[in-house]
């Protein structure tokens, strides 16, 4: 570059200070872009529940409970609020579980009648719910609106109607309940069916243990084969399981209607014939409290005791017979059993679960009669197994 007199120079930046505004070049801003606000995902609470005919048991929020599958319902406002095992649906109240001997108005309905164990499900997953009365707490202390407390929920259910799905889905869609004064909305996102006893078959599996390992390649899965004989309030089953990677049921074989309340038929038509008490009444639910609390003396001998007024009447023979006539006489009942015993002379194992196995007496039975051997293992808490396995 030269200068004025023709002569190079080297450039020289020269500063010039602005002093209006308008001589600036405007430049872009650069706007920060608004973070997006992430949702959390909306909890969806799980609840596993197995609606038996004597019995309901369920897992909900990190809790087992267990009551007996019995309710009765009232109009609009006659059940005291704040009352364990009292709920409202809709216009109706309802005492659930051992709450209903404490309204001695009404009729009590049974889950092992009317085909109530379907039929009822909405009431039996309700009553699960505010059974599990903590979780309910908190969410009412965390609320303090007064409006409705909605909140999604998947349901798991361990049933031989796996083939009703379709009207199960219908049944339960969405469940308006009251609850301690406030209002809550269950909505059902996803409905799953499970064989009946597949918590005590994935229990059962680990008890046998079917990992190997193996030298020099990766850890791998051999074939297992067992049986699960499930012997509830109104069905004894058969259920063969398998796992290569995981566990699968085979086909079942259900003898429906065939569990603890036609022991305690048999029982009600036995006891008068052996027993002469002349005008005792035996009554079904005494009945029933006798076989569920039945035991076996120090000769093995069956005691079982009907309590009639101030007096207890033994019927541990009656009990023996009327078993006896359960195995021998029904079909379906020998048939199952019959298959039970065959399998555990080939050398499957078999395994006992269900409430009918929690009596000592019926559990004996059941093992003598299959000719028990060391294939036939029952599970701990047999009544329960089948939701603990769950977990």
């Amino acid at each position: 570059m030269n200068d004025a007199n023709g002569k190079g120079s080297s450039a020289v930046a020269t500063l010039i200070p602005v002093t209006n505004s308008s001589e600036l070049v405007e430049t872009p801003k650069t706007t920060k872009s608004k973070s997006k606000v992430r949702k959390s995902p909306v909890k969806i609470l799980k609840l596993i529940i197995d609606a038996g005919s004597s019995n309901t048991k369920y897992y909900f929020e990190k809790e087992f409970g267990r009551f007996s599958s019995q309710f009765k319902k009232f109009d609009s406002g006659t059940c005291p609020e704040n009352t364990l095992g009292v709920m409202a649906m809709g216009d109706s109240w309802y005492a659930f579980g051992d709450s209903v001997f404490s309204f001695p108005m009404g009729k009590t309905e049974y889950g092992y009648e009317n085909d109530n164990k379907i039929k009822s499900l909405p009431i039996w997953v309700v009553a699960s719910l505010t059974d599990h009365e903590y979780y309910l707490e908190s969410l009412i202390k965390k609320d303090n609106s007064n409006k409705i407390i909605s909140f999604n929920l998947d349901i798991t259910l361990l049933t031989l109607s796996a083939h009703r799905l379709d009207e199960i889905k219908g049944l339960l869609k969405e469940l308006n309940f009251s609850y301690s004064g406030r209002k809550f909305k269950a909505i059902i996102k996803n409905i799953e069916c499970l064989p009946e006893g597949f918590g005590a078959a994935k229990f059962a599996f680990d008890i046998l243990n079917p990992t190997v390992k193996a030298k020099n390649r990766k850890r791998s899965k051999r074939l297992i084969e067992f049986n699960v004989l499930d012997l509830g309030g109104g069905t004894l089953t058969l259920t063969p399981y398998s796992c290569k990677g995981k566990l699968s049921a085979g086909k079942q074989q259900a003898s429906s209607g065939c569990g603890l309340q036609v022991i305690r038929k048999l029982l009600a038509m036995k006891a008068p014939q052996m027993i002469d008490r002349g005008a005792t009444c035996f009554f079904n639910q005494g009945l029933m409290d006798a076989i569920e609390t039945a035991k076996l003396n120090d000769d093995t001998s069956f005691h079982c005791e009907y309590i009639d007024g101030r007096e207890n009447i033994q019927l541990g023979e009656v009990l023996f017979a009327s078993l006896h006539d359960w195995a021998s006489e029904i079909e379906s009942v020998n048939k199952i059993l019959q298959e039970v015993s065959l399998l555990a002379r080939r050398g499957q194992k078999v395994f006992l679960t269900g409430g009918g196995f929690e009596i000592p007496p019926i559990e004996k039975f059941v093992r003598d009669f299959i000719n028990n051997n060391d294939m036939v293992e029952t599970l701990p808490d047999p009544g329960q197994i089948n939701i603990i396995g769950m977990k």
